[in-house]
């Protein structure tokens, strides 16, 4: 008769010592079967680790809550159970158990915490550092980021000037940076074209010689101490006819 070959991927397979191969047959009518006499083995697969929360070194106060978050897979026995995924400190030593813990009061210094994944028979790990300090004058400052609110600006005028103001500030609240502020329609006033963070930066919409309708236009602000970073704040306008009103005489 014909004969077929096939050649398998055991990765894809659960593991086991009493593997069978069964292969069936069928003419589109009838079909038949026929199982393996002899017994085969698939080894054991090494479950996976990963830490998603935190990804990076961290530095926290004793007095803030560490998030940690977990993922760990086992093609043999997953679902895992809580118990065989574990939290350990090389400063503390086991933490808890399961894929998620929310931890306060953790010993000053630098953990290396470990995510580790048993699967009753291989353990695999993950690790991340998380510094922990007693002052919060000890931790990082955050980057230098210009930002501004709101975004976007939002104008609705029936023909008269209207005002609105933006905020500007440094998401780092330790260093003041230098803003410069422009923007790209001549109905669009600043009051000031630069300054220092934080800062208030008054829009004015100025509808002369415009016609009824909806315009768009962008305020760009960028800091010399940021030279590759500028932060563009769209400006839109609904520009609505001016209705007059006159008194009906009768006569």
């Amino acid at each position: 008769g014909d004969r077929a070959t096939l050649t398998l991927d055991d990765t894809a397979l659960i593991a086991g010592d009493q593997a069978l191969f069964r292969i069936w047959a069928t003419d589109g009518i009838h079909t038949t079967s026929d199982t393996s006499n002899t017994p085969f083995i698939v080894p054991n697969h090494l479950p996976t680790a990963e830490i998603l929360e935190p990804t990076t070194w961290m530095t926290l106060t004793a007095s803030q809550t560490l998030g940690l978050v977990g993922q760990a897979y086992d093609l043999d026995s997953s679902p895992l159970a809580e118990n065989q995924l574990t939290w350990l400190s090389d400063l503390e030593g086991v933490l808890g158990t399961g894929p998620q813990l929310s931890l306060t009061g953790l010993i000053t210094g630098v953990h290396h915490i470990t995510f580790q994944v048993d699967d009753g028979t291989d353990l695999v790990t993950d690790t991340v550092k998380v510094s922990i300090v007693d002052d919060p004058t000890q931790l990082p400052y955050p980057e230098n980021t210009l930002l501004a609110a709101p975004d976007p600006l939002i104008f609705h005028s029936t023909g008269g000037a209207k005002s609105q103001t933006v905020s500007i500030l440094n998401l780092n609240p330790f260093q003041t940076l230098t803003w410069e502020a422009s923007a790209n329609a001549p109905w669009l006033t600043l009051n000031a074209n630069t300054g220092p963070t934080p800062a208030d930066l008054l829009v004015t919409f100025i509808p002369t010689a415009l016609f009824p309708g909806t315009y768009q236009a962008s305020i760009t602000l960028t800091s010399p101490q940021l030279p590759d970073v500028s932060v563009v704040i769209p400006v839109w306008v609904s520009l609505e006819p001016y209705q007059l009103y006159l008194p009906a005489i009768q006569r």
